[in-house]
């Protein structure tokens, strides 16, 4: 049984993850996940999310933390904590080794930069999306077809300001224990080839961004088999055990 922490992507609410957390449940391992946005009475800024979401985490663990979206940075953040064993990140970009990293870059920070605003807030994330191709490949489209999921997902987005994204968190060397990878959605295709090329175990599925949400026993079994990964790969690796400190270092 394994102690597993995810990590939603901070543009979207805690819901993304939760029907995934479900599922490892009910495989029988322990799953979490810390909503900053509902602990939150102000924007917490990018720089402080890690710090943000292990305040947020219950129990002393050791814990495999699994990032999606933007929080795969925060996911490799937090792997510096003693009570972290693994990574796994989710359908978002692999962070460089060390460095400041912001929450968006490339095409996503251009698209954000022409998104209009209401006094300097943007529109929620689903709105982001403009095209049927871009809005079938996050996972919009689907979700629509369902709308009892819809309503709660949408009950969970914030409201970001535009300034929100020039902050950045400055990682630590932080790629020491395990790592493994998750493409859900076609967006990141290169970054799962990226994580094969440093030898991580990666899984790949035909799915949207939001899979974690609309697909979530395929999301869990996803999860459970990098985890494999890590025990084939180093028969010493044992997802209970090296607890330490939960202090950041």
């Amino acid at each position: 049984m394994a102690d597993f922490v995810l990590i939603p992507g901070p543009m979207v609410g805690a819901e993304v993850m939760r029907p995934t957390a479900e599922a490892l449940r009910k495989q029988g391992h322990r799953a979490q996940v810390p909503d900053v946005w509902r602990a939150a009475d102000d924007f917490p800024p990018w720089r402080e999310w890690p710090q943000r979401v292990a305040a947020e985490v219950d129990g002393d663990g050791p814990f495999i933390v699994v990032g999606h979206s933007a929080s795969t940075v925060v996911a490799a953040a937090l792997s510096k904590m003693g009570n972290v064993t693994a990574t796994i990140l989710m359908d978002g970009f692999i962070p460089p080794p060390d460095g400041s990293v912001a929450p968006a870059d490339g095409a996503l920070l251009d698209l954000i930069r022409t998104l209009p605003s209401d006094s300097g807030i943007l529109a929620p994330w689903d709105e982001w999306w403009q095209t049927p191709a871009n809005r079938e490949t996050v996972g919009v489209t689907a979700l629509e077809a369902e709308p009892d999921l819809h309503r709660e997902f949408m009950r969970g987005l914030p409201r970001l300001p535009a300034r929100w994204f020039d902050d950045v968190i400055r990682l630590p060397v932080w790629r020491k224990k395990p790592v493994g990878y998750i493409r859900a959605s076609k967006y990141f295709d290169y970054s799962a080839m990226v994580a094969e090329r440093l030898g991580w175990p990666v899984e790949k599925l035909a799915g949207t961004h939001l899979h974690p949400l609309l697909a979530p026993d395929e999301s869990a079994g996803a999860i459970v088999s990098i985890l494999e990964a890590f025990i084939r790969a180093d028969d010493k690796f044992d997802a209970s055990c090296n607890s330490l400190s939960a202090r950041i270092i």
